[in-house]
């Protein structure tokens, strides 16, 4: 059963790769990075409902569309380079996942912050990882702002 679920053309066949002098497995047939994986899956659901939060529905396309638009601008307007952390400070919403989804395909790392963290962890945390932008939602970005001698830029969403 297992040759069969991992062989050559089977639904999770197996390749190998060589990273830092090591062969490491992994599945042939899926996308390989997040980016890619988003696109694929994306457009696969497309007009399949993705987000609900309240009264507000999103289709996969909508929510891939979006996050295409924040990539492009973390790269354009923030200089976002692969890499960079970039943090993400705010309540669980559709915002929060674009966000996610954009910081990834611009070829950042996002870096999450718990949305439950007073100014002191949050300074800690931001100057741990070296993040060099934050989203914040307006609680998490008074919190920021509360920060003596932060030195990230905070975009407030």
């Amino acid at each position: 059963a297992l040759a069969g679920l991992t062989g050559p053309g089977a639904p999770f066949g197996l390749g190998s790769v060589a990273a830092g002098g090591v062969d490491l497995p992994f599945i042939t047939g899926v996308p390989q990075t997040l980016p890619p994986y988003f696109a694929h899956y994306c457009a696969t659901h497309a007009d399949l409902p993705f987000l609900v939060a309240g009264p507000e529905r999103l289709t996969f396309a909508e929510v891939y569309a979006v996050a295409q638009g924040v990539a492009k601008g973390l790269i354009a307007q923030h200089q976002v380079a692969r890499g960079d952390r970039v943090g993400i400070a705010m309540r669980n919403s559709p915002s929060w996942i674009a966000l996610y989804m954009g910081i990834v395909m611009a070829g950042g790392v996002a870096t999450l912050l718990n949305g439950w963290w007073q100014s002191e962890e949050l300074a800690t945390a931001v100057a741990e990882v070296e993040c060099r932008l934050v989203f914040a939602d307006p609680p998490r970005a008074k919190r920021l702002a509360e920060i003596d001698g932060l030195d990230v830029a905070v975009v407030t969403i």
